[in-house]
């Protein structure tokens, strides 16, 4: 069986997006194909990307083992504990456990492909020419490209930035964090019109802060559910929210 069949909505990854989230939180380039300009699938509703969105380094080390790489210093808890109680004023308390739980699924989707085998992210996706990113480009039944069976995807890339646009409602007058939603908005419809993987990379790093140091902070895995793909994370920041730097 080709192993792009077993990338089509995998259940492991289902089990690990539904089971981690933590409802009891203490509520923080262009290297395409030439043909690529043929393709005319939209990311629709995609916030037009900064030049601050795309990977400005071409040394970054794209692997399993760097994934959660980082020697920025975690943020103060007074500091996280401010940010929280500003950020979640005034906000429906639906609307925020909605947004924790959809910024912790879709991190760990992200966390999922780089980190679990089944994925693979890492090796279908480096190369610009890959058939795979027609998985990044449209849902439903779909034609691989060089492979005669169809098969179903259920995410494209305007499936996530959909979501992180439902989030960014629940937090309309909150610019320093809706410029956070956006900023992967960016980053993702940046990897899929370029088919750049530094772009998923980055993406990732962004709603790893996110989930663990905003949001879902401080972060638990209680007995019973289902562990992150990748345990080192938990104790990982990049840097790359805009809520602590104001």
């Amino acid at each position: 069986m080709r192993l792009w069949h077993k990338v089509v909505i995998p259940l492991l990854i289902l089990a690990v997006a539904s089971g981690c989230y933590l409802a009891t939180s203490k509520p923080e380039t262009k290297s395409a194909a030439n043909n690529q300009a043929q393709n005319t699938t939209a990311i629709e509703d995609a916030p037009t990307a900064q030049e601050d969105s795309s990977a400005e380094t071409s040394d970054v080390v794209i692997s399993k083992e760097d994934l959660h790489k980082s020697d920025v210093p975690l943020p103060d808890k007074d500091m996280v504990e401010k940010v929280q109680a500003e950020l979640f004023k005034d906000v429906k308390k639906e609307d925020l456990e909605k947004a924790k739980k959809t910024v912790h699924e879709l991190h760990m989707y992200f966390e999922s492909g780089f980190v679990y085998e089944a994925e693979n992210w890492i090796e279908k996706y480096s190369d610009p020419n890959s058939p795979g990113w027609v998985f990044w480009e449209k849902t439903g039944t779909i034609e691989i490209p060089g492979y005669t069976e169809k098969v179903y995807n259920g995410k494209d890339g305007n499936w996530y930035i959909q979501r992180l646009k439902e989030v960014k409602a629940a937090f309309a007058d909150k610019t320093a964090f809706t410029d956070d939603i956006t900023k992967v908005q960016e980053l993702i419809s940046e990897a899929v019109k370029n088919h750049d993987i530094k772009n998923l990379w980055y993406a990732h790093q962004v709603l790893h802060d996110l989930d663990y140091w905003v949001l879902n902070y401080p972060i638990q895995y209680p007995k019973g559910t289902a562990a992150p793909p990748d345990w080192k994370g938990v104790e990982t920041y990049f840097g790359t929210t805009g809520v602590f730097r104001r």
